[in-house]
């Protein structure tokens, strides 16, 4: 694809922040304060700014604690400086993922969660934390299988032992993603810091124009599946001048469906396609850049002007589901990877 198509499909992302009105989760009852769940009163603001036509929620200077909150159209959840929505560290807290949306089995929402919705933005100097450590098993390594062990580079080798070295950590019950955009249009994430990710920081599932820009992702490296951002059977994408720190793959394009259901928003998982990352520094257990995985087609993706460091693998594509994927362009990457110990999966 020449420069002048690139620079079209840059054009393309289009993303409004909303700030008509605003909502601030005090007014509904919300409290810093470390005891105090504030899941029912910034639901009830993000609810009523939705019905009213929307607006901004406004997360204060003081640290909310939360569980699942479930994000609607028209809606820019507004982070001050000083704000920490902090997610709770009682599993219960949180509503369990629908059929579709993830693997197998009982799964569980994290922080924020959206599903069919549009114009939807998050934005500010504020902090999301999603308090995966507390999940964790401290000083407990995570002891792969026999079968597991095939994928390592060791295979359990010279560091096959039960020592933490460099992890993985063993976990408990944890929640999911920090933050779930499914079947969603016009999407928007700015200037926001995500820490601390029980398991992947960001999923954007089946949506059409979405622009993420100068977020950082602080996760910790001991945690296993604390992906970065992860872009999933979505069109019109750009991730820009971001940083990510993560447990696993730390940018990320596949090809898995988002939901069973039909939408009317999003892209309705046909294709991942016209997809642009620049301008990142990423540090990464399993892979820097990842493309593929899942049987949605994945076409025209560009990254460009990125660092990986201290990684255990730089790029990685991989079609191992019958999956097609074609026009994938990589330029001006930087690439530094070392070895981890036994338990970290990736050739």
């Amino acid at each position: 694809m020449n420069k002048l198509n690139y620079g079209l499909i840059a054009l393309a992302f289009f993303a409004n922040t909303l700030v008509a009105q605003d909502y601030n989760i005090l007014d509904f009852g919300a409290q810093s304060n470390p005891a105090y769940i504030n899941t029912n009163a910034i639901n009830k603001a993000i609810r009523q700014c939705s019905e009213e036509g929307g607006g901004r929620v406004l997360i204060p200077r003081g640290v909310f604690v939360t569980g699942t909150l479930y994000l609607g159209s028209n809606v820019n959840l507004h982070l001050e400086q000083g704000a920490i929505l902090k997610g709770s560290e009682d599993i219960n807290q949180y509503d369990e993922m629908p059929s579709g949306y993830y693997y197998s089995g009982k799964n569980y929402m994290g922080v924020l969660f959206a599903n069919d919705v549009q114009n939807l933005s998050i934005s500010g100097q504020g902090i999301i934390d999603g308090s995966g450590t507390s999940f964790m098993q401290e000083n407990t390594r995570f002891t792969p299988s026999k079968e597991e062990r095939k994928f390592t580079r060791q295979k359990g080798g010279e560091w096959d032992s039960n020592d933490l070295e460099d992890g993985p950590l063993k976990y408990r019950p944890r929640p999911g993603h920090i933050l779930t955009i499914s079947n969603s249009e016009n999407i928007s994430i700015k200037g926001v810091r995500f820490i601390d990710a029980p398991k992947w920081t960001i999923r954007v599932g089946g949506c059409r124009q979405v622009k993420i820009a100068g977020i950082s992702i602080e996760n910790n490296l001991l945690i296993p599946n604390s992906d970065g951002v992860h872009i999933t059977s979505s069109s019109l994408v750009h991730v820009t001048d971001s940083s990510i720190v993560a447990g696993d793959d730390a940018l990320i394009v596949t090809g898995f469906i988002s939901g069973r259901d039909t939408y009317t928003y999003g892209n309705g998982s046909q294709e991942a396609k016209n997809i642009i990352v620049e301008n990142c520094i990423v540090q990464s257990k399993s892979a820097g850049i990842r493309v593929g995985y899942g049987k949605i087609p994945i076409e025209n993706v560009f990254f460009s002007n990125i660092i990986i460091y201290d990684s255990n693998r730089g790029i990685g594509v991989f079609s191992r589901d019958d999956s097609s994927i074609k026009d994938v362009f990589f330029s001006n990457i930087m690439i530094e990877t070392r070895l981890h110990s036994d338990g970290w999966w990736g050739k």
